[in-house]
């Protein structure tokens, strides 16, 4: 339940940050992405926010 809502997150996201290209946004973007951001979080870039 945790990982649908962040995919979806992630996608509603992106969909407002890029309206032009909110028909190219899929969930395979989507995956893309939330697998960069674990990565940072995993490295500690986001230990002091």
């Amino acid at each position: 339940m945790g990982i649908a809502a962040s995919l979806s997150r992630i996608r509603r996201e992106q969909i407002e940050q890029n309206p032009e290209k909110a028909s190219e946004i899929g969930y395979g973007t989507v995956v893309s992405l939330g697998q960069r951001r674990l990565q940072r979080w995993w490295n500690g870039d986001f230990k002091d926010l």
